[in-house]
């Protein structure tokens, strides 16, 4: 694919699964985070010495479920944005929508 190309992309949350479907290279599927995967990610972002894209792309990769392994590292290769937006809907993923109200104490 040359670099004049734009590639459609369009993804889907359907419960605990994101969807991503690009155009020439097909379905991407990942799970919702575990809490372990979810905890290492924030320990490896919040320390300043550690790089958080590499953060980020195991994050990825420990949710992943199809591809897996070198066919999901060529993905990213030649789409190396993806880490940072599927990383994204996956901190989505595991943090619910939070509805609080303040009331007054007595």
């Amino acid at each position: 694919m040359s670099d004049d190309t734009q590639t459609d992309t369009s993804a889907q949350t359907t419960g605990r699964l994101l969807c991503i479907d690009i155009d020439d290279i097909g379905e991407l599927t990942f799970s919702k985070p575990k809490r372990k995967d979810y905890h290492r990610f924030v320990s490896q972002v919040a320390d300043e010495k550690r790089d958080k894209f590499v953060a980020m792309v195991a994050l990825v990769k420990a949710c992943a479920v199809s591809p897996k392994g070198q066919e999901l590292e060529d993905v990213f290769d030649e789409f190396p944005g993806l880490v940072s937006d599927i990383s994204a809907r996956l901190i989505d993923m595991a943090t619910p929508t939070i509805r609080a109200t303040v009331k007054k104490g007595r």
